[in-house]
């Protein structure tokens, strides 16, 4: 009677222990179901139509993000791409051409006189009577002492009138470069064209040879006026006229 009472007693309770189970599997079965529908509902929900939580959260939208990432495609890392520089310009070198080789036998070249100028240069050409003669002229300002006062104008004055070689050039020059009081223009804040060539080219000569000899202080004797130059020429004497207004020697010569 014992044994048969408990046998009784324990199998109803067995029942209700094994519906308790079903019960739970179900609930448990259940709750993985609902969480797997909702999962495949925010994956295939659209992101912009995903409300978003608050103060800006959106639970869901990161969770779909994740869930929507491959496992190979989230832990693969980022390629960078690698640092490339530009090669550098090479700048070609120019080549050294061989020097040429020189012959051993000097080459015998012709000698060439220098051209004298020309009449446009405006350097005075001189005949070689004229160049000559110029030679042969000792200016009087080169003897002066350093100590004496200067006075160019009376220098210039003595050496034409008593220089033979200076006659030479008044008897060179031609009627039609004298005027009617037989006069000669030689300087006048410019050298004329006349002064390039024949007996006004020698005198032109003369004159800047006498200046440049002189000593500096000397050139910078100022002059009002023109200088008369008076030059014997046979029987008859010869005017030659140097500056106009307020001019230098060392004009002559610049």
């Amino acid at each position: 009677m014992y044994i048969a009472n408990s046998d009784r007693l324990t199998l109803p309770s067995i029942a209700v222990q094994q519906r308790r189970l079903f019960v739970r599997a179900g609930v448990i079965i259940g709750v993985i179901l609902g969480h797997i529908a909702l999962l495949l509902l925010l994956m295939l929900t659209p992101k912009d139509a995903i409300p978003a939580g608050p103060a800006g959260f959106n639970g869901s939208l990161i969770l779909a993000d994740l869930i929507a990432a491959s496992p190979a495609e989230a832990a693969a890392p980022v390629p960078r791409k690698p640092l490339t520089s530009k090669p550098a310009r090479r700048v070609a070198t120019p080549r050294a051409e061989p020097a040429a080789e020189v012959a051993d036998e000097a080459i015998d070249m012709p000698s060439v006189d220098p051209a004298p100028p020309s009449p446009d240069s405006g350097a005075p050409v001189l005949s070689t009577a004229d160049a000559d003669a110029l030679s042969k002229f000792q200016p009087s300002s080169s003897t002066g002492r350093p100590d004496t006062p200067c006075d160019l104008t009376s220098t210039v004055v003595h050496d034409f009138a008593s220089s033979p070689v200076v006659r030479q050039g008044v008897e060179e020059l031609p009627v039609s470069e004298k005027s009617v009081a037989n006069a000669v223009q030689m300087w006048d804040g410019a050298w004329p064209a006349e002064t390039q060539a024949g007996g006004k080219a020698l005198l032109r000569a003369l004159l800047t040879r006498e200046i440049s000899a002189s000593r500096p202080d000397c050139m910078q004797q100022v002059n009002q006026g023109p200088v008369f130059v008076f030059v014997p020429d046979g029987d008859a004497t010869v005017v030659v006229a140097i500056g106009s207004g307020t001019w230098q020697w060392g004009q002559l010569v610049e």
